[in-house]
This record gives structure tokens, sequence and C-alpha cells, in this order.
């Protein structure tokens, strides 16, 4: 008699989600050799957003190229990943894990708005997906990480943007009658209301 055993709920899983993103701040550790796909997509999506044409007037960064910018130490491009928990209305906020492709450490990074597609990070080629959320914020990384080491727990090269990460499209719940029947589906209705 409960609605589990008439129904089955989709959407009960995480949905997993990334992108491509751009940190500024390194200390001199960024900068370093990108594969060309990623380079590329990386050029072409910072040309969009105004970058070299006076998006960070009054900052070090002001006039300079965004192959300059992607080759500057004290930037870096991070992969971007994160979880977003099922049923998750438009606006809430998740924990952000980053891993850098072209830095020796992302100590005192922040990330710039990187948005957030379902599956993996792709940077030229693969399908568009559909855009869940968007991520920024200062980067975390482990205090315990030793400079120059690598470690699979203990990292320079990996961190966590704490609340970081906001759903841009709501994650729904859906609830499908296993016998479909209009009388069951408004008594469904009414149980859940």
């Amino acid at each position: 008699g409960v609605i589990g055993s008439q129904a089955t709920v989709r959407g009960l899983q995480p949905t997993r989600i990334s992108g491509l993103g751009f940190v500024v701040g390194l200390n001199g550790t960024g900068g370093g050799v990108l594969n060309d796909r990623v380079a590329f997509h990386m050029e072409r999506e910072m040309g969009l957003m105004g970058v070299g044409t006076g998006a960070f007037e009054g900052t070090p960064f002001e006039g300079m190229s965004p192959r300059r910018l992607l080759q500057n130490k004290d930037t870096a491009i991070v992969v971007v990943q994160a979880l977003v928990p099922p049923g998750s209305p438009e606006g809430a906020r998740f924990d952000v894990f980053v891993r850098a492709l072209n830095a020796t450490s992302l100590e005192g990074g922040k990330l710039y708005t990187t948005d957030l597609r379902i599956g993996p990070a792709i940077a030229f080629g693969g399908p568009q997906t559909q855009k869940v959320g968007e991520s920024r914020g200062n980067i975390f990384i482990n205090p315990f990480a030793e400079p120059g080491e690598v470690d699979s727990v203990v990292t320079r090269t990996t961190g966590r943007i704490l609340n970081g990460g906001v759903v841009t499209t709501s994650r729904n719940l859906r609830i499908t009658l296993d016998n479909p029947s209009h009388s069951r589906a408004r008594q469904v209705v009414s149980a859940i209301n």
C-alpha cells in the first residue's frame, strides 16, 4: 500500500558533472605545457569571454592575449569535478574538486567561474551536454602535502573548493507508476501533497 511498492523513483543517484577551468593567483607554479586540444579550447573560450580586450583591466593580466595568459606562471588550467546530490533545486550549493593540468601546485589559487556539464570534461570535438552548474572560488589544498612529492592521497596539484558550486538547472526526482492509472496517479499526488 505504500508508493514505493507501486512506483519507481528515478533520479536518486548523484549527477557527476565536470568542466575545464582557469585558475589565477598561483605563486609561479603554473603555466606549464598543455595538451594542444585543451589549449585551443581554453583560448577559444577565453576569447569569447573578452580576454585580451579589457576583461582583466586593473590586474597584472591586463592586455594579455589568451595564449600568453595560459603560459603565465601564475595561472593554470584545471579539471573541475563534482557530484550534485539527487533532487537538488536551482541555487543549491555543493563542494567542487579540482586537479591541475599544467601546474606543480595550486596553493593560493582561485578558480574563475566555470560551467559544469554532465559527464567528463571534454576539451574539443565531443558532444555538448547539458549545463547543470557553475563553480568558482578559492582552492584549498591538503595542508599536509609536501612540495614536489607525489602521493595518492596528499598532493599539491589537487584541491577542493568548499561550497564552490551552485546548481543552475534543478535535478528533479521522477515517480513513475509501475502500472499506469489516472486514478492511482491522483492518489499518489494526494498522498505526497
